[in-house]
């Protein structure tokens, strides 16, 4: 049973809680799925804001601190929204300034709950905690108007340090503003995958009920820094094929509806079952070679060479 123990002004919750739902139809033949339970304890966290100023400054990212973790964030003023939305912009045009495993400022194994809560106050975003016995879950987020698109963010935190991150990024015209997040951004960046994960959503809520639309889920994972992308959407249905069509840096596409990242410390299982596990289920079914007969090393070369948005196509029958 979930207990919420901390109310928002958003709800935050419920968007990371949907998307493990609707992912929960189909499982990864890698490694068995986990779902994970929280048997979890109530804590109030009080939201700890004032009211902005005309004078107030855009805040830094957040960064790690050595210094003994504090159970309420520092009082400082909230952004009003102009001030959040200009900072929200421009973090999701660099990742806050910096790279990956590092996400908004955020460090896997460094940063401490304290300066998650403080970030989230600031920003007048509020948040959730979740607790078991072995650690925490905040969620914060906002639904943005300008420019239109969800963002959420989960910490899975131990001792009050971030053990992983899921950052979720869903925006009809993504790949715009957001370079590093498209495809070949995250390849310059990380290099070749060592793992790629395929299932097209044949049944389910993210089927919506359409034959010809099904949804889809692209998983590329990195062992080292311990990194899992989930891109999703809905792929197309052409005569006894399924297209998925990825983003890329040079112009909008239709097919995908957002990106998940999850960004984890060394003291979690280096699998992509086990850095989801603090967050929902991890759904890849064939590897990139069974579902699109393609090797890594040649997604890898064709995506970068590539000045249209990289559509892989697959047998219809094989997700049956």
């Amino acid at each position: 049973m979930i207990i919420r123990v901390a109310r928002t002004n958003l709800g935050a919750v419920s968007l990371i809680l949907v998307i493990a739902a609707l992912l929960h139809g189909c499982t990864g033949q890698a490694e068995p799925t986990e779902v994970p339970q929280f048997p979890l304890q109530t804590r109030v966290q009080p939201m700890d804001t004032v009211t902005a100023s005309a004078e107030t400054s855009t805040p830094a990212p957040p960064t790690a601190t050595s210094a003994p973790p504090q159970k309420t964030p520092t009082r400082s003023p909230t952004l009003t929204t102009t001030e959040m939305e200009f900072t929200v912009a421009d973090m999701l045009s660099n990742n806050g300034g910096c790279d990956l495993p590092c996400l908004w400022g955020f460090i896997p194994g460094e940063t401490d709950t304290a300066s998650v809560l403080h970030f989230s106050s600031r920003l007048g975003w509020g948040y959730d905690i979740y607790e078991n016995a072995t650690g925490e879950v905040i969620y914060t987020g906002r639904d943005l108007e300008t420019p239109p698109m969800s963002i959420r963010l989960a910490f899975y935190a131990k001792k009050e340090v971030l053990e992983a991150i899921s950052f979720t990024v869903t925006h009809p015209e993504f790949g715009g503003r957001e370079k590093w997040l498209a495809i070949e951004g995250i390849l310059e960046q990380l290099g070749r995958p060592d793992q790629i994960w395929v299932s097209i959503h044949t049944v389910g809520e993210m089927s919506m009920e359409l034959v010809d639309q099904p949804g889809y889920s692209f998983y590329l994972f990195y062992n080292e820094p311990l990194i899992l992308l989930h891109y999703y959407g809905f792929a197309h249905r052409t005569d006894d094929t399924y297209s998925i069509c990825l983003p890329n840096n040079e112009r909008e596409q239709t097919t995908m509806e957002g990106i998940a990242v999850y960004s984890g410390s060394d003291e979690l299982r280096a699998t992509p079952t086990g850095i989801m596990l603090p967050f929902g289920r991890f759904t890849g079914k064939y590897s990139i070679e069974e579902a699109f007969s393609l090797s890594i090393d040649d997604f890898y070369g064709q995506v970068l060479s590539q000045q249209t948005p990289t559509c892989f196509r697959t047998p219809e029958n094989i997700w049956e």
